[in-house]
């Protein structure tokens, strides 16, 4: 038999071979790591094909958060599928549709998440002109919707329901609307920090529907499912007078002007601190240190220096009032700003993956001064030995942190903060160009993940019942976590990148409606890293339910 006629004998032999090898000595298909979510979707009961439901991790990135989507089938039914562990707000994308509030999901390591349903409605329609008082139509003017049952309080925030923009006629629309009742408004209020930027444009006094300032007075417009609230039309009066703040950016050591220094404005609410806002005004220092900030409204401002990468000025808060005239005279005086160094230093291991990733990330330093000059943020780059510098620092409490980095940054965690050996729980004191060493940020890596559920014992709470998960700060340490811990409808939570060791969680079931303090238990949980698994018991017979209205 020559080699032509041997190779077809060897394949089948070689197929006869692997076929009789017993399946228990094959290779087990590993356990699948990513999971699954899934529901239906109806529309006024009834199954709704083609919507796309979207998934979107609850982390905050500035490269904007990964997510997952679907598109429901013919029978309303939608599956994202590849899903990595995680916390997740799940959202359809239905315009013209009222949906509720986007769900909270936790997945599980190969967890397939069912049930996520949503019951969508169609919206209502609110459309209108809006015209000044010689019959013009105002072109581009923002239209807001605020809800009418919630009466606006002096001094406090008034956040829109919804909002558009007039087109070349003056008319708007605004659709997918949640049924209720509204007041409908343009202008500029000093309630809100929501009003758009009008730098170059006309101002107006805000103004209801149909042509009234004050909101007790507006016509209250009642919008249900599927309705069109039409000629919804608001006249406004003539446009606002406006003021200028002219001035100079000069050297605070010498006096020669400062060219190229941009800054911005900070509106100053009398007696609420609280309440005081960016302006929605910047202005840019020209060669002889000259500004001119235009089309401001009367009030009181404090300007605010913006730092560039490549400076380590600082200028304190000039604080000026616009009445009824022109501010010609602002002095700003810039200066060296203050300093920290010190070192980046990993405790806990000696893990060269993790030590390696320190120069990788950069330090950011936040200083909060008093109520009028804005939080400025600096940041420094990390040496091999773990050294930085923060330069162009203002008076006032320097905290620190790492910018978000879901690859870098991941477990690494700030445990505290050291000046000369002495912990700084409160952030470091910075005084006017003062240049502070020998401050030491202690990190940690948080190698523990916690899939957490909430479980209730001794009786029901009411499906529309909320829970709250917190982790509590340690006495003399730094929270290892800022932000909130999600929980899902089914009670369930995640925490990650957290510290081994010992921790408390506290929770809270919030019962929309109810009187009282709601329900709340601590809990202590030990945790090693990997996964943990950790249930959380609320009793009810051990506390007295709060009283329902």
């Amino acid at each position: 038999m020559n080699a032509f006629h041997r190779k077809p004998v060897r394949l089948l032999l070689l197929i006869f071979l692997a076929a009789s090898i017993p399946a228990s000595s094959q290779t087990k298909s590993a356990k699948p790591t990513n999971g699954s979510v899934s529901g239906h979707v109806t529309v006024k009961g009834k199954s709704a094909a083609g919507m796309v439901i979207v998934l979107r991790t609850s982390n905050f990135s500035p490269q904007g958060s990964p997510s997952y989507r679907a598109t429901t089938d013919a029978s309303g039914n939608y599956h994202i599928t590849d899903v990595p562990l995680g916390s997740y707000q799940l959202s359809p994308i239905a315009p013209g549709y009222v949906s509720g509030n986007q769900k909270v999901v936790i997945v599980g390591e190969g967890e397939a998440v069912a049930d996520f349903d949503f019951a969508l409605v169609r919206g209502g329609v609110v459309t209108g002109r809006v015209t000044d008082a010689d019959g013009r139509p105002v072109i581009e003017e923002r239209v807001y919707l605020l809800a009418a049952d919630t009466a606006p309080q002096p001094g406090m925030m008034s956040e829109p329901s919804a909002g558009t923009t007039t087109d070349d006629r003056g008319i708007y629309r605004m659709f997918g609307i949640k049924d209720g009742r509204y007041r409908v408004a343009v202008g500029k209020s000093d309630r809100s920090f929501f009003d758009s930027v009008t730098i170059g444009r006309k101002l107006y006094q805000q103004t209801f529907h149909p042509d009234v300032s004050d909101p007790t007075k507006a016509t209250v417009v009642v919008v249900g499912e599927s309705t069109e609230a039409p000629n919804i039309d608001i006249v406004i009066g003539p446009a606002l007078q406006t003021l200028n703040a002219i001035g100079r950016v000069v050297n605070g050591e010498n006096g020669q002007p400062v060219p190229n220094v941009r800054f911005g404005l900070r509106t100053v609410a009398e007696g609420n601190a609280r309440n005081s806002g960016f302006a929605g005004s910047t202005a840019v220092s020209n060669s002889r240190g000259e500004f001119r900030l235009e089309n401001l409204m009367p009030g009181k401002y404090a300007t605010f220096m913006l730092p560039t990468t490549d400076d380590e000025l600082f200028a304190d808060a000039v604080t000026f009032e616009l009445v009824d005239r022109d501010v010609t005279d602002l002095l700003i005086k810039t200066n060296l700003g203050a300093s920290i160094t010190g070192v980046v230093a990993l405790e806990g291991t000696t893990n060269k993956e993790l030590l390696a990733r320190l120069p990788q990330l950069r330090l950011n330093a936040w200083v909060t001064g008093d109520d009028v000059t804005a939080p400025v943020l600096r940041s420094s780059a990390i040496g091999a030995d773990g050294s930085f510098r923060l330069g162009g620092l203002q008076p006032g409490k320097a905290g620190f942190g790492f910018p978000y980095n879901e690859t870098v940054a991941k477990g690494l965690v700030i445990s505290r903060i050291e000046h000369e050996g002495v912990a700084q729980s409160q952030g470091v004191q910075v005084k006017a160009g003062e240049q502070i060493k020998g401050v030491k940020v202690v990190v940690i890596y948080g190698g523990a993940v916690v899939r957490g559920v909430i479980k209730v014992e001794g009786g029901t709470l009411p499906p529309e019942t909320r829970f709250q998960v917190q982790l509590s700060q340690k006495p003399g340490e730094l929270p290892v976590l800022l932000r909130p811990i999600a929980v899902d409808i089914r009670g369930k939570f995640l925490i990650e990148s957290l510290p081994a060791g010992s921790h408390e969680l506290s929770a809270v079931a919030i019962v929309p409606g109810a009187i009282g303090p709601p329900r709340r238990v601590k809990q202590q949980i030990n945790v090693t890293d990997g996964e943990n698994e950790v249930t959380i018991l609320i009793d009810l017979k051990s506390t007295e339910a709060p009283p329902r209205p």
